[in-house]
Order: structure tokens, then C-alpha cells, then sequence
């Protein structure tokens, strides 16, 4: 019987999720929506090609670091463009993506190790 990735199921779901978002409110965090979707999708590349990425791990530091910044530059371009100010809950996407790089690079750490 074949084991079940719940890494890649995850990601799958969040990638759904995040699509879903745009039916709920299209105006609001338009190109964090897009960026989000693109790293969620780099990601899951990320985990279906885990042999490469836990010999090169400065990799996915590296691509970790590099979506972050692109996650807050895309929440101020949208309140931005908006003319609003930032909402407290948008301060919880960059916090939300971090932990679940976190939790990530340590199932690839300890994978690898």
C-alpha cells in the first residue's frame, strides 16, 4: 500500500484555498493573492522534489528569505494601491508563511539528517 504524503495534500489544500479567496473578496490583497499562489506552487515543486532541495538547502533558505520579502513588499503595494491603511489581520500572512517555512525546513532537516 502506497504511503500518503500529507506535505504535498497541504499544499494542495492551501493552494485551493487561496484560490477560493478570490471569490470572497476579488479587491482585497489582489497581488498577494497572486504572489502567494506562485510561491504556494513553487513550494509544492519544493516537496515533490525533496531529494534535490535537502542536498541543496541553502536553495530553499535562499527561495524562503526572497518570498517573504515578496509577501510584504505585495501586502504594501496592495494597501497601497488601495489608498488604506494596513489592516492588523494582514500582518498575519508574512507571520502565517514563516511558520510554515519553518515547519517545512525542519521536516526537510530532519529528513535529510
Amino acid at each position: 500500500m502506497k504511503k500518503i504524503n500529507i506535505p504535498i495534500i497541504l499544499n494542495v489544500a492551501a493552494l485551493i484555498f487561496i484560490m477560493a479567496t478570490f471569490y470572497w473578496g476579488f479587491e482585497q490583497l489582489f497581488m498577494t493573492k497572486l504572489v502567494l499562489i506562485f510561491f504556494a506552487l513553487v513550494y509544492l515543486l519544493f516537496e515533490i522534489k525533496k531529494d534535490y532541495i535537502s542536498r541543496n538547502k541553502m536553495l530553499f533558505i535562499i527561495f524562503s528569505v526572497v518570498s517573504l520579502i515578496a509577501i510584504v513588499i505585495s501586502i504594501l503595494a496592495d494597501n497601497n494601491s488601495l489608498n488604506r491603511a494596513i489592516n492588523n489581520t494582514d500582518y498575519l500572512i508574512p507571520l502565517f508563511t514563516y511558520v510554515l517555512i519553518v515547519i517545512m525546513y525542519k521536516e526537510l532537516y530532519t529528513e535529510s539528517g
